[in-house]
């Protein structure tokens, strides 16, 4: 039927550079997400609460 071609790609693209791109970027989605917990948990630790009568 001629509907299946293979294309060359000039880009070094194969499924293993996806799947290492998507890891790290998994990753540094952690640490950042980490850290933003760490910095909200210290934000609310340190606020004050005003008692009312």
């Amino acid at each position: 039927m001629g509907i299946f071609r293979v294309l060359v790609s000039p880009l070094g693209i194969t499924t293993i550079t996806i799947i290492r791109r998507i890891v790290s970027n998994y990753e540094a989605f952690q640490k950042w997400n980490e850290k933003k917990g760490e910095s909200k948990k210290r934000y609310y630790d340190s606020k004050t609460r005003v008692h009312g009568d």
